[in-house]
């Protein structure tokens, strides 16, 4: 199957403008990575999928990540619009995809995540989609803060985003 089934989502209330990433929150070392082209090629994770993310949406796009004793234990991708996310304005910020390890789950590290990006963009209008079966991404996503705005549909090879 070609498209996969998405909830998207946005986030609109206006936010504080003063704030910059903690280097910890509880025992997580918190990062947040800007990768263009060039850095791309020299990924070692996931360097396939950043490629395709940053050939085709024409600017560098920022990983959010926590690590607890040298590992990953979260990831959000944040990226500005491109082709793929047509419905979006200039300026707008669209998070995704984003993971959290299965020895990391239920720590709070996704919701920790939105709320570091919400106040970290908090000029931006915010958009994050989830697969429609992935109830608790979807929960937290609603707990954060962000509203349903559509049922999308993923084309598999070119990741663009359709409003259905």
């Amino acid at each position: 199957m070609i498209y996969a089934n998405l909830k998207l989502y946005k986030f609109t209330e206006s936010r504080n403008n003063n704030f910059s990433i903690p280097e910890k929150i509880d025992d997580f070392e918190v990062c947040l990575q800007t990768l263009s082209f060039y850095d791309v090629l020299s990924e070692k994770d996931n360097r396939i999928q950043n490629l395709f993310l940053t050939i085709f949406s024409r600017c560098p796009f920022f990983i959010l990540k926590f690590f607890k004793n040298s590992s990953l234990a979260h990831y959000s991708y944040i990226s500005y619009k491109s082709f793929r996310f047509p419905f979006m304005e200039t300026e707008d910020i669209m998070i995704g995809p984003c993971f959290t390890f299965d020895n990391f789950r239920r720590q709070g590290l996704y919701f920790e995540a939105l709320r570091l990006i919400m106040k970290l963009y908090s000029k931006n209008q915010i958009w994050i989609f989830a697969h429609e079966s992935n109830l608790p991404s979807l929960k937290v996503i609603e707990k954060a803060g962000f509203t349903f705005v559509s049922d999308v549909k993923l084309n598999r090879i070119t990741k663009c985003l359709t409003l259905k």
